[in-house]
């Protein structure tokens, strides 16, 4: 199992090319210091759902938004291992598209960067069509799911670049403005309708992060132990029910009353000032008032 060390550099290596942030690398060994101004990574990664979560242990950390997943339901059914008769393995075919690819790598490389436009038409659309997914699953996984869709806006966006620079190498096309075919466009919105729910998948099933629980201090648990309404017999009552003096408690009582302070997270009644004076013998009363937490009033017997 890695290190929380190592896990949070992998993190942070993977984020940073999303958006081709810089990225600074320090080699202790031979205290060597890089910094990779525009960093750009390609991941493609397969397993099983609960291996997720190991690298992703929740929604919040950046990263899930930034993969794409494709989630595959098991077929069980055996594959007939010998039904490929080809004469070059899988190696040599993609080893052929490489090298076809890397002509037009050569040729972005060579000349001006180019730039890629939408119309105004698919401006309209694509505004809409992720407004209207956005409202969709804010309503089904809730707010920390909104980065994920932002995302898939950007990625939806480089999708459909991508498919416009791959006719390069048929049209041969050399400006600089190259504007987005609407089959290129509206393929890259239909990737999306699938990605968006195979994302939902995933993410569902994610582990909830736990949040810490606060631990409460003596007083406080004191304080949201009381009543709405009370008298002394009862705030003694509660004190001995925690373990708490009666003397403590007639003390934290009488602090109550002073400052007014630290109210419970529940919005509990304020116990309203209506009488002055009393003895450590007198009678004690509560009384609610709206301002949010229970305080004390002592007054004297008549």
């Amino acid at each position: 199992m890695p290190s929380r060390a190592t896990m949070a550099t992998t993190v942070t290596a993977l984020e940073k090319p999303f958006t081709m942030k810089p990225y600074p690398i320090y080699r202790r060994t031979d205290r060597e210091f890089v910094d990779i101004e525009s960093p750009c990574l390609s991941t493609v990664l397969s397993g099983t759902p609960k291996q997720v979560s190991a690298l992703i242990p929740n929604a919040e950390n950046g990263l899930f938004s930034r993969f794409i997943f494709y989630f595959m339901n098991v077929r069980p059914v055996w594959k007939n291992v010998f039904a490929s008769q080809t004469d070059n393995g899988l190696d040599d075919y993609f080893e052929a598209l490489c090298n076809e690819f890397y002509e037009l790598y050569k040729v972005f490389m060579q000349d001006e960067p180019r730039q890629f436009y939408l119309t105004a038409d698919q401006q309209e659309q694509f505004n809409q069509f992720f407004g209207q997914i956005q409202e969709k699953y804010l309503n089904l996984q809730g707010l920390d799911y909104m980065a994920t869709i932002r995302r898939l806006g950007l990625i939806a966006f480089r999708i459909s670049m991508i498919f416009s620079a791959l006719w390069i190498m048929e049209t041969s096309d050399t400006s600089k403005k190259l504007i987005r075919e609407e089959r290129d466009f509206q393929a890259a919105l239909s990737m999306v309708k699938v990605l968006v729910k195979h994302s939902s998948k995933v993410f569902y099933e994610l582990p909830e992060d736990v949040k810490p629980v606060q631990r409460k201090n003596r007083k406080e648990k004191y304080q949201q132990s009381l009543p709405k309404v009370f008298n002394r017999q009862k705030y003694l009552q509660v004190a001995k029910a925690l373990c708490i003096p009666d003397k403590t408690a007639e003390g934290y009582i009488t602090e109550f009353q002073k400052k007014g302070t630290n109210p419970p997270r529940e919005a509990r009644p304020l116990l309203e000032p209506h009488s002055s004076g009393f003895s450590g013998n007198s009678g004690f009363q509560g009384r609610l008032s709206p301002l949010g937490f229970p305080t004390a009033i002592l007054r004297k017997r008549q």
